[in-house]
């Protein structure tokens, strides 16, 4: 056998074994075929968001390999969720958020603060949520937000998921909620405090408690949703 066969074989054989430890997968080598990539496709959509987890270092901060669950949104409905301005974005299960904060290099007192219930997710969490600049239902109350999402059947925004949509809106060149703040139902104060978040006029993240009877022009909210045949 020649040496470039040696090669060849040597190589295809590193590569079922790498696919088959679950190292790489069959979306990372579609970069090396002329064929045009799917951008709605859920295989895709893993790569995509496991590639940029570990550009900002998470297998280092959690100590192990990393690898993501298949969204559960079907090609159909990203496509639906692109076409309506919305991002699709996963919360990595077992991740506290002060690994959040480190990874998305993010600080704030709520990270630690043992007042604050913002437990991990326990499944990798895939959501998709608006694009949209402002938040939606300003100046509303922080309990009539999260009961009118739980109304249409949406799910509630709580601190790492807030944490993940902005670190990944900004990665895509999209500062938002500098202007507004965003309502997190999902993350409580004290037991009857709600967490109000966003970002400072120096692009800092800004976290306050609030009760959930507070409104203001500037605060609103931004749905969680997932698939209706979840």
């Amino acid at each position: 056998m020649n040496f470039t066969k040696y090669l060849r074989n040597h190589t295809l054989d590193t590569i079922g074994a790498m696919l088959d430890d679950g190292i790489i997968k069959g979306q990372d080598l579609r970069r090396f075929i002329g064929e045009e990539v799917d951008v709605c496709e859920p295989e895709y959509l893993r790569w995509k968001m496991e590639m940029w987890y570990r550009t900002l270092g998470i297998e280092y901060l959690s100590k192990g390999k990393f690898a993501l669950q298949l969204p559960y949104f079907t090609k159909e409905e990203i496509k639906d969720a692109y076409d309506n301005n919305e991002v699709i974005v996963c919360v990595p299960k077992g991740i506290g958020v002060e690994v959040l904060g480190r990874l998305f290099n993010f600080s704030s007192w709520a990270f630690v603060d043992p007042l604050v219930n913002s437990k991990p997710e326990v499944e990798d969490f895939w959501f998709k949520t608006s694009c949209s600049i402002k938040p939606e239902y300003l100046d509303r109350e922080g309990r009539e937000i999260k009961s009118m999402y739980q109304r249409d059947g949406k799910l509630n925004m709580n601190l790492g998921r807030y944490l993940t949509f902005l670190a990944y809106m900004r990665y895509k060149g999209t500062i938002l909620d500098q202007l507004h703040k965003v309502w997190l139902p999902n993350s409580r104060y004290e037991k009857k405090g709600m967490l109000i978040a966003g970002l400072d006029s120096n692009g800092m993240l800004a976290v306050h408690g609030w009760m959930p009877n507070f409104h203001s022009p500037l605060v609103g909210g931004r749905f969680v949703e997932i698939p209706d045949h979840i």
